[in-house]
């Protein structure tokens, strides 16, 4: 199809609009049919993938383009980080008036 350059799969959409858990064999099998039948067409393809086994899964099977993660995931990591070092610095409890252990 003209003007079409990339084929991108939600699993986690695709998981629902089939009815099938997200990371099954079933729904992977899929989404491996999908990825070759596009890069057959002369297509790149595209998956969203949340842990380092789901990014080596699709790389292994030749999948270009992969957003790694997701905004939430990377902000409440960042999050997370700072209120530990907040926490390491036995910084006080503005609130409260207590440290903030």
């Amino acid at each position: 199809m003209p003007g079409i350059d990339l084929i991108f799969v939600g699993p986690h959409d695709l998981a629902s609009s089939v009815g099938l858990a997200p990371g099954s064999p079933e729904l992977n099998a899929i989404i491996e049919d999908v990825v070759r039948r596009a890069q057959a067409a002369g297509r790149f393809t595209g998956i969203f993938a949340m842990t380092p086994e789901q990014l080596g899964y699709w790389v292994d099977r030749g999948v270009q383009f992969i957003l790694y993660g997701s905004d939430l995931r990377y902000l409440g990591s960042g999050l997370a980080a700072a209120l530990e070092a907040y926490r390491e610095l036995g910084a006080t409890d503005a609130a409260s008036g207590r440290g903030a252990s």
